[in-house]
């Protein structure tokens, strides 16, 4: 079998440097970018490639796409729009800040290449680094949700109260009528 050559960023530029040295850690994103290797992949996924023709994005790379899509719940278009606009993401990704992003539709296109199996194979593996690095799965797990406290006035009702409104407000309805009626009779 030949050896599958992936494309390449190449070395980042100054500027690159310079603006992904300017945003500050992701809490979550920097952890993983340290704890997980993405690499088996590219090993793995190459029976899947020509060594003929145009070179493919590794798939560690497009693996890391998957994986941010899934964490996200993005669409393929909206993980397309996350990789040309979030910084975080870009980072991660470990593509320069000028990188266009890949078509939505090259997104769909390697999970029908991968497989089911093999793509869900891959993301158990991801999780299963992570559990062994410490990133989650511990009885002191803290989660770090981004949400805000709200406070719904709602009442439980059981089923009994629920017939009994409901009654009441039918009640209103008919007294409503009524005195429409009655109204209508006395001109």
């Amino acid at each position: 079998m030949d050896y599958i050559q992936y494309k390449t960023f190449g070395q980042l530029t100054l500027s690159d440097y310079e603006v992904f040295s300017s945003v500050p850690p992701h809490p979550f994103w920097n952890r993983v970018d340290q704890v997980v290797d993405f690499s088996f992949a590219d090993k793995l996924c190459a029976p899947l490639y020509s060594p003929k023709g145009q070179r493919p994005y590794a798939p560690s790379l497009k693996l890391k796409v998957h994986f941010a899509q899934r964490y996200h719940n993005y669409s393929d278009r909206e993980m397309e729009e996350a990789i040309l606009y979030h910084l975080h993401l870009k980072r991660f990704l470990g593509v320069p800040v000028a990188f266009n992003g890949f078509d939505h539709s090259t997104l769909g296109l390697d999970r029908d290449r991968m497989g089911s199996a093999l793509f869900d194979a891959c993301h158990h593996h991801i999780l299963s680094q992570a559990l062994e690095k410490g990133l989650w799965g511990k009885d002191d797990d803290r989660w770090l949700i981004d949400s805000f406290h709200t406070y719904a006035n709602i009442a439980k009702v059981g089923a009994y109260r629920l017939i009994q409104q409901g009654i009441l407000q039918i009640i209103q309805h008919i007294k409503r009528g009524s005195t429409f009626i009655l109204d209508m009779g006395e001109s």
